[in-house]
């Protein structure tokens, strides 16, 4: 997707709209064009275009997951809780849907449900991904368990190709502003896709206030 990894935005709605012209019926195309609406802050449209992708391909579960994450990017936390959980009452095994759910319980405060979540989208990974890990250790911080937060940002800093993203996330609840915005500026440098919503995920609110977030926002030109 050319505006997750690049940030070339004007290219990118023009890509989508040139798909959707060929074939307004073609559920992936919605589905990428939510995200790209989300990135920019276009968010009552991007919700709008999940709904559509969800409608065309109502059994595929990772757009049905993702229509929780449009709507976590959105801040309708409540929602996204809702869709979530209707994923897994038909996919109890997808660990994408028990991580975001994770995510979505963090913002409404019940940090020992998001760490249940996180643990069990690990366990239904042969290969854990780094972000579903950070995600964890963030958690475990929000819970005052510092130590082992700690130890597995270490861990994860220690592989090839961490998500940055995530770690930043993590790093700014242990209060690191300087090791959070190392990894937001390593994300975007490497063209990171989930940095692409550095300025709407909920995740980054501690950081706002620091001018460097302004910095990062500006040298990403977002339109």
């Amino acid at each position: 997707m050319r505006s997750q990894y690049q940030y070339r935005w004007d290219d990118a709605a023009a890509e989508f709209r040139r798909a959707l012209q060929i074939n307004s019926n073609y559920a992936t195309a919605h589905h990428w064009q939510a995200f790209y609406l989300s990135a920019v802050g276009r968010l009552q449209e991007a919700v709008a275009a999940i709904r559509v992708s969800e409608r065309l391909d109502p059994l595929s579960p990772i757009i049905r997951t993702n229509v929780g994450t449009v709507l976590f990017w959105a801040r309708d936390f409540d929602t996204a809780v809702e869709q979530y959980r209707d994923v897994l009452r038909h996919e109890p095994n997808f660990w994408v849907a028990h991580w975001m759910l994770g995510l979505a319980y963090e913002q409404q405060g019940h940090v020992a449900a998001a760490v249940e979540q996180h643990r069990k989208a690990i366990d239904r990974c042969d290969a854990p991904p780094s972000g579903v890990i950070a995600s964890l250790a963030r958690a475990l911080a929000l819970r005052d368990e510092r130590a082992e937060a700690a130890r597995l940002l270490a861990h994860l800093s220690s592989q090839t190709c961490p998500s940055l993203f995530h770690m930043a996330a993590a790093h700014a609840v242990l209060g690191d502003r300087d090791a959070a915005f190392d990894c937001l500026r390593r994300g975007r440098d490497q063209g990171e896709s989930w940095i692409a919503f550095v300025n709407v995920d909920a995740r980054m609110d501690p950081l706002l206030d620091d001018p460097r977030f302004g910095a990062l926002i500006q040298s990403m030109q977002f339109p």
